[in-house]
Parts: C-alpha cells; structure tokens; sequence
C-alpha cells in the first residue's frame, strides 16, 4: 500500500510545480491589469482547483508514509518549476541551476532512503 502512497506523493509535487506555473500566469495577469481581473482568468481557478485537490491527496498520501520520507519529495518542486518556467515563460537555467539541481536529487534519496 504504501508505493501507491509514494505514487501519490509525486503526483502531488508535480502537480504543485504545474500549479506555479498557472500562479505565475496570475501573477502576470494582475499585473496587466489589476487584482480584479482574476475573478475571470481562468488560469486562477485552475490553480486553486489543483490547489484544493493536491491537498486532499498529500493527506491520504501521508496516512501511511512517514512525514519524515513524505516532505523531502517536496525539494523536487524546486527542480520541476524552474524547468517548466523556462519553457513557459523563457527563463534561464545557468549552469549552477544544473548543480544544485544534482544535489537536490542526491540529497532528496539519502533522505528517503534512509
């Protein structure tokens, strides 16, 4: 049971870097043109939606995973969302990114192995 826990859990992290995106696209939308524009730019409830039902996931994923093994996976969202940002939004990936990028994935298996 607890390997359709894990399986949870990376759907969660990746569907929060996807959702970072859809933010990021709100982001940008307020500042075009206000904080009211929001209420109809679908994109913000896309976000929330995703929001919403990532949470409900993360608690059923977590009911048999230790917290300790469970929030580590979360580091790969800082992997997921500067990848997707360069593709959506053209940002840059520096070498360095790459780096850190390795050390985040050495560092997220110790911690879930261990």
């Amino acid at each position: 049971m607890a390997a359709i826990h894990y399986a949870s859990l990376i759907v969660c992290v990746l569907g929060i870097a996807v959702a970072q995106v859809y933010l990021k696209m709100c982001g940008l939308q307020v500042k075009e043109n206000g904080l009211l524009s929001l209420l109809f730019f679908g994109p913000f409830y896309i976000s929330a939606t995703m929001y919403a039902f990532l949470t409900i996931l993360w608690i059923w994923a977590i009911q048999d995973v230790p917290l300790s093994r469970a929030y580590p996976l979360m580091a790969i969202t800082f992997i997921a969302v500067p990848i997707l940002s360069r593709f959506f939004f053209g940002d840059s990936l520096s070498p360095a990114y790459w780096v850190g990028t390795a050390l985040i994935v050495t560092g997220t298996l110790l911690v879930v192995r261990a």
